[in-house]
């Protein structure tokens, strides 16, 4: 499985979990530890390899503003199928001044946001390996932390959907590249 963010076409932050692992794992329990998004499977990068590969040269990669990025998860192995992005759950981070809100920096009009300032949003067409996001014109770089709740299924096993969620970091800025 294969987990990546890009702007214009250009990839600029991804990561790889191997997908006999997923299989392992998810198959270990009896086929239901995972087949609830409360208790999804945990694929946050922890490996050196998963966090280079995230964070090239140890930046957190910059989504820049006025352009569209894309989330994506997708897979070229036979293993794991009808992979989709469930939702998104984004959360300021380091932000001081609770006078910002989600709408001064997205283009926010298909989420939900919780009182507590957590933002939700799920890909615009069901069944979706992809969500896009529009970051609007912002004076200072922003540090966004996005968790991706991922359903998928096991060859060979169509009657059983899985849950993963991906924990990553992001930062918003008007510059290219990583910071």
């Amino acid at each position: 499985m294969k987990f990546s963010i890009s702007q214009n076409g250009v990839v600029i932050s991804s990561v790889y979990f191997n997908d006999n692992t997923i299989k392992e794992i998810v198959t270990f329990w009896t086929n239901v530890q995972y087949q609830s998004p409360q208790f999804a499977l945990d694929l946050s990068p922890k490996t050196s390899s998963q966090l280079d590969q995230l964070y090239p040269n140890g930046l957190i990669p910059n989504i820049s503003t006025g352009q569209a990025a894309t989330i994506e998860v997708l897979t070229d192995s036979p293993l794991l199928q009808n992979i989709y992005i469930v939702e998104m759950q984004l959360i300021f981070v380091g932000i001081p001044d609770s006078s910002n809100s989600w709408s001064d920096h997205f283009d926010t009009a298909t989420w939900a946001i919780t009182p507590a300032g957590t933002a939700f949003l799920s890909p615009v067409e069901a069944n979706s390996s992809s969500i896009t996001i529009t970051p609007l014109a912002t004076q200072d770089p922003l540090d966004v932390s996005y968790k991706a709740l991922v359903s998928f299924q096991i060859a060979n096993d169509p009657d059983h959907t899985y849950f993963a969620i991906i924990d990553p970091l992001a930062k918003i800025t008007t510059s290219t590249g990583s910071s």
